[in-house]
């Protein structure tokens, strides 16, 4: 689960990520356009379930509101449904999702 400091549309500089199983530094630095080095954890190792900030990161991400819908998103924001789907590896959409808009 992504977790967001703020909950709109923004530039962030640092978010909340929580490890999940299977997840590696360098996957969950690629998951979000930025290397190893910017992501801050209390332990070297990192296990699922352990939360963990990632900084420098400049991209657009947007938290999925009722009603929003991939289309009625994509459209909001001046993107194609399919690049949406394809950045995010959607099929659907969930209230409260974390969304990487660029």
């Amino acid at each position: 689960m992504i977790e967001l400091l703020k909950p709109n549309r923004m530039f962030c500089s640092k978010i909340m990520h929580q490890v999940q199983p299977g997840e590696t530094a360098a996957g969950i630095a690629s998951d979000y356009n930025t290397s190893v080095k910017n992501i801050e954890a209390e332990a070297e190792t990192l296990q699922a379930g352990d939360c963990v900030f990632i900084t420098n990161i400049n991209q657009t991400f947007y938290v999925v509101k009722p009603m929003d819908t991939i289309n009625s998103i994509a459209e909001k924001h001046g993107v194609t449904t399919e690049s949406l789907k394809k950045k995010n590896n959607l099929n659907n959409v969930f209230i409260g999702q974390l969304l990487n808009i660029e």
